[in-house]
C-alpha cells in the first residue's frame, strides 16, 4: 500500500488553526497496487424477453481505476466499485475566485470522456457469445451514481483490437438492477471485455455492484472421419466445428483451432458411361458412382433422367379433338399410342401422319399405332349428321349435329361437344340430360337467321357453354369474316339450367363478339319462354338471358325477351333490356299489369319471375311451455319458387317464451326480399312439469343430530316443495333427529307456466343403532362407543343370552333404564316380577351363626347398573315347550345406553356383616369353593360354586367380602325375604348356575337322599315343608 500526502494550506491565529471555509474536506488516498483479481466463471440459466440464455457470473479482473474495481466482477453483489470523476472548481471567467487561498480542487479517479474513463478490465475463463449484460447498481435512484455514458468493448484474443459491442449515452432510470442487450447479431465469441464510463449523473461518483453477461456457450459439432465423394466433401481428421463460425477445432472446448485445408478432403471427380444419342434419347453421361446424369463429358451440367429422353409431340386435328382422343400428348418413339373414336366420326379417313403411320384397330371405337421417331398429327372425316326422329342417350363424347328441320329426344343423354343445329330444331327432353360445349362452342349451338329452335319435355337440362360461348345459343365469333345472325329459342316446358362460359358467354343469347378492329355484329332472334323452370346464368360480363361480352366497336344484339305465365320460374342473372320483356297471359300481352300474372323479384341484375305467388306460412301446432323460448319453423311457400330457410328467408319471434298466443314471423331476403314476411300465431300451453320423485336416504342410524331423510327428488318446472305434516312446505329437505318412520311429502306449486302437482309421500326411516352385548366377553368398550358415537341410544340385543320363565329367578343388570311404560310394551317382559335388593331392611352376615339375610322389594322399572332379579309364573305346559317361553336373545329398543359402571348394592343393618348384591356388565371370574361369592338358584336357594367359572354379562351375584377375609368364616343357612315372603334354607354347593335338582334338607342342614319319608320338618326348594 502507498500513501500520498496531499498538503494543506492553512491560516495561523494566535494559538488556533483555522481552515478555510472553501475546503470541503482532507483528503487521504489510498491506492491499493493489485495485478490481477480473479474469480472463476459461473454459469446459470437467466429468461430475457421470453428467451432463455446462460448467465455467466465472475470474471478475472486485470486492470480498472477507482476504489476496489475488481469487485464489479467478483460475483458478489453485495460488493462495489467506486470511481469519482474529478472535480471542476475553477471559476468561470469574468468571475472572483471565492477563495484564492483555499487549496486546489480535489483530483479524481477519472476526468471523464473517452480520454480518460473510469474503466475496468476483465476476462473469462474461454470465450463466451454475449447477447447482453446485467448492470447492478448500488443506488435506487435514477441517476444517482449511475453511468450516464459508458461504453461496453470485447475481443476474442489478449492482442486484438478492442470492438465496442454496446454503448449508450441515456441516464439510468429508477432501479438497481438493468438487462442491457450487447450488438452481436453475428453470435461472435470473445474473451476478454472492458467496460468504460465516460460520464456519470447527479453525482461526480459511479457505483456500481456487479457486471454478468447473459448469452450463449459456444457449441460443437463432432466430425468423423470419413471418405470424400463425388457429391460430398470428406473429413481428414476426427475434430469439432464450431457451430457459430464454422471453424474446426481438436476438441469440443475450441483450445486449439485447425486449418480447413487440415479437414476437408475435396470432392473427388465423377465418372462413369457415356451413352450415344438415339431415336428415344440425347447424348449424355452418367456417374458410377452417385448415377447422375450430365450433358457434357466433363460432368459438370447436372441433368435430370427425364432430360435425356427425346419426346414426340401427338397433335389431333382441332376440328375433330372432341371426337378424337388419345392418352398422351406426347411419347417416346417405339411407345404404343392407344386413339378413341366417335362413331360420327368416318374411320375410313382416320389417318396419322397423313397415313406415314400405320393405324391398327383393336375394336370399332380404339385404334393404336406406335410412335415414330418423329412428331404425329391425327385427322379424321365427320361421319353423317343425326337424322329426324332420332333418341340420343347415354355418354356421347363428340358434337351431335341435328339436321335442319330435324327433332331429336335426349334420353338419359350426356354430351361432351356441343349440339349444333344446322336450322331449325326440336329437342324433346325425357330424363336427366347435359351438355357441355366444345372449345369455344356454345353448349347449344342454334341455326342461323329465320330458324328456330323448340325445347320440350317435362324433365331436366343442364347446357355449359365452352369458353366466351353461350349455353343455349352462339358460339365465339372471334374476328368472323361477316356479322353473325342466329335464329330464335323458345322454350317449352322441362327443368332447365344453362350457363355461359366461363369468360364472358350468355347463359341463353350470344358469346363474345371480337371484330379486331371492325364494327361487326352478332345477334340472335327473340327468346320465348313459356313453360318450365329456366335458370340462366352468364359468364363473366356476360347476361344470364341476352348477350356475351362486345369488344369495341362491335354490336351484340338480342330480339325480344317473351315470357308466359305458363311457367314455373325464370331466373336470370340478368336480362338484357329487361325493362322491355313482353309479359303474356295465354297470348294476351299483360305487360303493362304484369303484376297481376307474375311476381317479379329484383336483386341488383338478378331477375326472378314467377307466376304471380302469395306466400303463405303452414299451420304451427300447439307447443308446450319449455322454460326457454320456443322457435317451430313451419313451411314457408311461395308459389313454385323452391326456398331455402335461413338463405331465402329468416325465422323471428313475438311472445314465444311463455303461456300464450306467440308468433312467428318469416322474413323474405336475398333474392326474394321484396316479397316482405308471412307470419303465423300459434298457442304455448302449460307444461305439465315431470318430477323425479326424491328417495328417501338408506341407513340412517340416529346419532343425536338432525339427518336429512330424502334425496333430493327434482322437476323440470316450478321448485320441488317438501313437507314433514302435509301442512307447511319449503324447498329445504326435511330433516329429523329421533329414530322412527317418517312421512315426507312433496309437490309442486303451479304457475302461470305450468300445471301444479299435487303432494305425494315417501317414506325414511331413522332406526337405533343396532347394538349387540356380548354374553361372555368385555362390553365396556361397545357401550363407550354407542355414547359416543350413537348419542347414547341403541336397540340392544343380549346376545345369547336366554332368560327362563321356568318360575325361577334371572339376574338381570343392564347399562340403560328402563321406564315402567317401556318394560309394559316390551311382549317379552309381560308378567314379568321385578324385584331389587332392599338395603334399608335386614340384610347381612351374622358372622356368630353363619345366617346369610337377604331382603328384596319390588321394582316397577330398571335403573341403569342396578342389578335385578326377575322370573314369571311358570305355566303348566312349559315342560317340554321351554322353546315357547324362554326369551332367546332378548331385545330393548329404543333404550338409552348410560355410562355409568354397574353398581353393587351393600346391605346397611347393624350388627351384621355387610352383604353386597353386584352387577356386572363384563363376565367375572369366580374360584372354586369361593364361598364369599353367592348365586341365586332354583327354589329360592343360594349356593357357592365348586368349580372355577365365569358370572357372564349383564347379570348379578351376591358376595360377603367377611367371608372373604375370613377363611373359617362360612355362611350355612340364609334368609331370603322377597317382599313380605320370606324363605330360609341351607347353602348349598353346586358346580352348576342354576340349580334344578329337587333337593331336600334337614333343619340342620344335612342334605338328604331323595324325599324323606319320616314325618317331619324338612327344606326344600327354600322353604319349609311339613311331611306327615
Amino acid at each position: 500500500m502507498t500513501e500520498i500526502s496531499i498538503p494543506i494550506t492553512a491560516v495561523q491565529n494566535g494559538d488556533k488553526m483555522k481552515i478555510s471555509k472553501y475546503l470541503a474536506c482532507i483528503v487521504l488516498v489510498l491506492l491499493l497496487t493489485m495485478t490481477q483479481a480473479a474469480w472463476a466463471t459461473t454459469t446459470s440459466t437467466i429468461n430475457v424477453g421470453g428467451t432463455d440464455y446462460t448467465l455467466f457470473t465472475g470474471f478475472t479482473a486485470t486492470d480498472g481505476n477507482g476504489k476496489n474495481w475488481a469487485n464489479l466482477v467478483d460475483g458478489n453483489t453485495s460488493t462495489d466499485w467506486i470511481a469519482e470523476k474529478t472535480r471542476n472548481d475553477t471559476p468561470l471567467p469574468g468571475e472572483p475566485d471565492p477563495d484564492p487561498d483555499a487549496p486546489p480542487a480535489p483530483t479524481g479517479d477519472f476526468a471523464g470522456g473517452t480520454g480518460d474513463p473510469a474503466f475496468v478490465e476483465f476476462h473469462a475463463d474461454a470465450p463466451i457469445i454475449p447477447k447482453g449484460y446485467v448492470l447492478t447498481c448500488d443506488h435506487q435512484n435514477a441517476g444517482f451514481w449511475k453511468p450516464v455514458e459508458w461504453a461496453l468493448k470485447a475481443k476474442l484474443n489478449e492482442g486484438d483490437a478492442w470492438t465496442t459491442i454496446h454503448s449508450s449515452n441515456t441516464t439510468l432510470g429508477a432501479g438497481k438492477t438493468f438487462e442491457i442487450p450487447c450488438s452481436n447479431d453475428g453470435n461472435n465469441k470473445y474473451q476478454y471485455f472492458r467496460f468504460e464510463v465516460y460520464e456519470v449523473g447527479v453525482t461526480t461518483i459511479v457505483d456500481l455492484d456487479e457486471l454478468q453477461f447473459y448469452g450463449l456457450l459456444p457449441t460443437y459439432t463432432h466430425l468423423t472421419v470419413k471418405a470424400a465423394t463425388c457429391t460430398a466433401t470428406g473429413i481428414k481428421v476426427d475434430c469439432y466445428r464450431r457451430n457459430s463460425d464454422g471453424k474446426y477445432f481438436t476438441d469440443e472446448t475450441g483450445a486449439t483451432e485447425l486449418a480447413e485445408s487440415d479437414v476437408i478432403a475435396p470432392m473427388i471427380p465423377h465418372t462413369g458411361e457415356h451413352h450415344e444419342a438415339t431415336d428415344v434419347n440425347i447424348e449424355y453421361w452418367q456417374c458410377s458412382m452417385c448415377g447422375k446424369y450430365f450433358s457434357d463429358e466433363g460432368y459438370t451440367t447436372e441433368i435430370t433422367e427425364e432430360q435425356t429422353k427425346i419426346y414426340r409431340t401427338i397433335t389431333i386435328d382441332g376440328s375433330i379433338s372432341e371426337l378424337v382422343t388419345s392418352d398422351f400428348s406426347q411419347a417416346l418413339a417405339g411407345e404404343t399410342i392407344p386413339l378413341y373414336v366417335s362413331d360420327l366420326i368416318d374411320a375410313s379417313t382416320l389417318k396419322v401422319n397423313n397415313g406415314a403411320v400405320e393405324l391398327t384397330a383393336m375394336t370399332d371405337i380404339q385404334y393404336t399405332f406406335t410412335m415414330p421417331a418423329a412428331d404425329v398429327t391425327v385427322t379424321a372425316e365427320f361421319a353423317q349428321s343425326n337424322a329426324d326422329g332420332d333418341v340420343l342417350t347415354g355418354s356421347i363424347r363428340h358434337t351431335v349435329t341435328i339436321p335442319d328441320g330435324a327433332s331429336i329426344t335426349l334420353n338419359d343423354a350426356a354430351i361432351s361437344g356441343s349440339i349444333v343445329c344446322e336450322g331449325s330444331a326440336t329437342i324433346t327432353l325425357v330424363g336427366t340430360n347435359s351438355v357441355s360445349g366444345a372449345t369455344n362452342t356454345a353448349g347449344i349451338q342454334i341455326g342461323g337467321s329465320g330458324t328456330t329452335l323448340t325445347i320440350r319435355g317435362d324433365d331436366s337440362l343442364t347446357v355449359n357453354g365452352g369458353a366466351q360461348s353461350a349455353g343455349i345459343g352462339l358460339s365465339r365469333a372471334w374476328d368472323p369474316d361477316d356479322n353473325v345472325i342466329g335464329g330464335d329459342i323458345i322454350i317449352e316446358g322441362g327443368n332447365i339450367t344453362a350457363n355461359g362460359g366461363g369468360q364472358w358467354g350468355a347463359g341463353i343469347g350470344t358469346g363474345v363478339i371480337y371484330g379486331n378492329g371492325s364494327a361487326k355484329t352478332v345477334r340472335i332472334g327473340n327468346i320465348t319462354i313459356k313453360g318450365g323452370t329456366v335458370k340462366a346464368t352468364g359468364g363473366t360480363s356476360a347476361d344470364g338471358i341476352g348477350t356475351g361480352y362486345t369488344y369495341s366497336p362491335c354490336t351484340n344484339a338480342i330480339g325480344t325477351v317473351t315470357i308466359y305465365d305458363g311457367i314455373d320460374k325464370v331466373d336470370a342473372s340478368s336480362i338484357k333490356n329487361s325493362g322491355s320483356i313482353v309479359y303474356k297471359h295465354d297470348e294476351t300481352d299483360v305487360t303493362d299489369s304484369k303484376a297481376d300474372y307474375f311476381t317479379i323479384i329484383e336483386n341488383g341484375n338478378r331477375r326472378i319471375i314467377v307466376q304471380k305467388v302469395t306466400p303463405t306460412i303452414a299451420d304451427v301446432p300447439d307447443q308446450t311451455y319449455t322454460g326457454s323460448a320456443i322457435t317451430p319453423e313451419p313451411l314457408v311457400m311461395a308459389g313454385s319458387l323452391s326456398l331455402t330457410p335461413g338463405t331465402d328467408y329468416v325465422y323471428s319471434y313475438e311472445n314465444n317464451e311463455n303461456v300464450g298466443t306467440a308468433k312467428v314471423i318469416a322474413t323474405f331476403q336475398g333474392d326474394y326480399a321484396s316479397l316482405g314476411s308471412v307470419e303465423k300465431e300459434f298457442t304455448i300451453a302449460k307444461a305439465t312439469p315431470a318430477v323425479t320423485a326424491p328417495t328417501a336416504v338408506e341407513n340412517l342410524t340416529y346419532n343425536g343430530s338432525a339427518q336429512a331423510l330424502v334425496n333430493a327428488g327434482n322437476t323440470d318446472f316450478g321448485t320441488l316443495l317438501y313437507s314433514l305434516d302435509g301442512q307447511n312446505y319449503s324447498e329445504d329437505i326435511p330433516t329429523a333427529t329421533d329414530a322412527g318412520t317418517y312421512t315426507i311429502y312433496y309437490k309442486v306449486e303451479g304457475s302461470d307456466n305450468w300445471d301444479a302437482v299435487n303432494a305425494a309421500t315417501v317414506e325414511a326411516t331413522i332406526v337405533n343403532y343396532a347394538a349387540s352385548l356380548a354374553d361372555n366377553a368385555d362390553n365396556t368398550d361397545d357401550i363407550n362407543s354407542i355414547i359416543t358415537n350413537y348419542d347414547s341410544k341403541a336397540d340392544v340385543t343380549l346376545a345369547d343370552r336366554t332368560l327362563y320363565k321356568d318360575g325361577n329367578w334371572n339376574t338381570l343388570c343392564l347399562p340403560f333404564s328402563l321406564s315402567a311404560a317401556q318394560i309394559a310394551a316390551n311382549a317379552d317382559f309381560a308378567g314379568a316380577t321385578l324385584m331389587t335388593m332392599d338395603v334399608t331392611e335386614k340384610n347381612g352376615f351374622n358372622a356368630e351363626d353363619g345366617t346369610l339375610y337377604l331382603c328384596f322389594k319390588s321394582a316397577t322399572a330398571i335403573e341403569a347398573g342396578v342389578p335385578y332379579l326377575v322370573k314369571w309364573e311358570k305355566a303348566t305346559d312349559y315342560e317340554g315347550n321351554e322353546a315357547n317361553y324362554d326369551i332367546n336373545n332378548p331385545v330393548f329398543e329404543n333404550v338409552t345406553l348410560s355410562n355409568s359402571t354397574a353398581q353393587t348394592l351393600a346391605s346397611e343393618t347393624a350388627g351384621l356383616e355387610t352383604i353386597q348384591m353386584v352387577g356386572t356388565y363384563s363376565p367375572v371370574s369366580v374360584t372354586a369353593n369361593d364361598k364369599s361369592i353367592l348365586f341365586l338358584g332354583d327354589a329360592n336357594t343360594l349356593y357357592y360354586s365348586s368349580t372355577d367359572r365365569q358370572i357372564r354379562s349383564c347379570r348379578a351375584y351376591f358376595s360377603v367380602p367377611y367371608i372373604n377375609g375370613h377363611t373359617a368364616a362360612k355362611a350355612r343357612s340364609f334368609v331370603l325375604n322377597f317382599g313380605g315372603n320370606e324363605t330360609t334354607g341351607i347353602l348349598e354347593v353346586s358346580e352348576n348356575n342354576d340349580v334344578k335338582d329337587d333337593i331336600w334338607y334337614s333343619l340342620d342342614g344335612v342334605r338328604l337322599n331323595g324325599k324323606p319319608t319320616q314325618r317331619g320338618m324338612y327344606i326344600n326348594k327354600g322353604k319349609k315343608i311339613l311331611i306327615k
